[in-house]
């Protein structure tokens, strides 16, 4: 009668532990999974993931870039340019989770209505296994505060806000290194400015302090405040 006792509590204490455990792992689920009103996910993309992207306006211009094996963005084509990896990077975040504003129509037959027929931006990304995802940014809302959007894959129109669209609104001058030069300032040892009149030239000493080398009268005063060039001015770059 003991063990028959045992047993059962045995199995009771079981089946309750069972019970709590499959109501966390539904509690857990439940808040992780996305409210029912929330607005539907477009496009869910790791950054490491992508390879290329082409952008195509309606007035024709198209750009695009490439990621190569070290990582970096480069612009190829209108023609080959060096990419600011920073906008490129914003351009890549935008994309790899891009958020609609609100379901428009789950599927139409006419996409001219929306500006989709012929749209006026087409991205379409390369990803690493070769596979692609083409968005179209057509007609902006009757409100004015957003734009129609929809993937080539997908049937779904939706809605997008005005600054997504205007994040992808970018050709090669928006995307392109603007900087006229570039170096490492940890590897920068000396700068010498050159303009009317006698040059000054500025270098680092053995303790890794500025200090102005030319005019020679000068060398004192700065040592006595070498803070003033540890991190020396962008237009200081221009005369390396």
């Amino acid at each position: 009668m003991k063990f028959k006792g045992l047993l059962i509590a045995v199995i009771v204490l079981a089946a309750l532990g069972g019970g709590v455990y499959w109501s966390e792992k539904v509690k857990t689920a439940e808040e992780k999974a996305p409210a029912k009103d929330a607005p539907p996910k477009i496009l869910t993309i790791p950054d490491d993931q992508f390879k290329g992207i082409r952008l195509q306006k309606i007035s024709g211009e198209t750009t695009v870039i490439q990621k190569s094996d070290a990582g970096k963005w480069a612009i190829t084509e209108p023609k080959p340019l060096a990419a600011d990896q920073d906008a490129v990077s914003s351009l890549v975040s935008q994309l790899g989770s891009l958020t609609s504003d609100r379901l428009i129509e789950d599927s139409t037959a006419d996409l001219a209505q929306y500006g989709l027929k012929a749209p006026s931006i087409d991205v379409v990304i390369t990803k690493k296994d070769g596979k692609t995802d083409d968005l179209m940014i057509g007609d902006d809302t009757p409100t004015g505060g957003g734009a129609f959007a929809k993937l080539k894959s997908d049937p779904r129109i939706f809605s997008v806000s005005s600054s997504v669209k205007a994040g992808l609104d970018k050709g090669s001058k928006d995307l392109r290194d603007k900087r006229l030069l570039t170096f490492d300032s940890d590897k920068l040892t000396r700068v010498e400015l050159q303009a009317k009149g006698p040059g000054i030239e500025f270098g680092k000493n053995n303790q890794n302090e500025w200090q102005i080398l030319k005019p020679k009268s000068n060398t004192f005063l700065l040592r006595n405040d070498s803070r003033s060039l540890s991190s020396p001015s962008p237009s200081s770059a221009f005369a390396l």
